[in-house]
């Protein structure tokens, strides 16, 4: 159940249609849990678009993804590599494409910059949640995000 304040932020997000949205709340009001239902109202209006979700923290959303009152959109396939590191990550993610399968990517910035691998992903991704967004000035998130725009605008 979601409080007031996580609605209003959920729906400010989906009023946008998804191009925009910081959610400024102070550690523990739910943000995390904001970006779940952000993903489900995104999913619900374009079930053919894959999600990135980029953060720090693997431990709030692994105890968010293992508790069923969270459950994200059944048609996405979930890539949990903010707590799995496979090495071939990009080829696990580009094998969905081949598959016809949406995704929700989770990983964290610094995995998913090294060696700037990203590069490689053939899957476009419609929305990027970027939890704990204080790392956002880094210049390999920097980096991340001008290839994304470039190339899938």
């Amino acid at each position: 159940m979601l409080y007031q304040h996580q609605i209003d932020a959920i729906n400010s997000v989906e009023t946008r249609d998804f191009k925009s949205g910081v959610i400024n709340y102070a550690t523990g009001t739910g943000k995390s849990r904001i970006g779940f239902g952000i993903v489900n109202k995104f999913n619900e209006k374009y079930p053919n678009e894959s999600v990135i979700w980029i953060c720090e923290h693997k431990n709030i959303l692994i105890d968010l993804f293992s508790n069923s009152k969270n459950n994200i959109t059944s048609n996405l396939k979930i890539l949990n590599y903010a707590q799995n590191k496979p090495k071939n990550w990009v080829e696990l993610v580009n094998r969905m494409k081949i598959w016809n399968k949406q995704i929700l990517l989770v990983i964290n910035r610094a995995f998913s910059t090294t060696g700037e691998k990203y590069e490689k992903i053939k899957i476009p991704f419609g929305l990027i949640i970027h939890d704990e967004c204080h790392n956002i000035v880094s210049s390999t998130i920097q980096k991340f995000y001008k290839w994304i725009t470039n190339t899938y605008n």
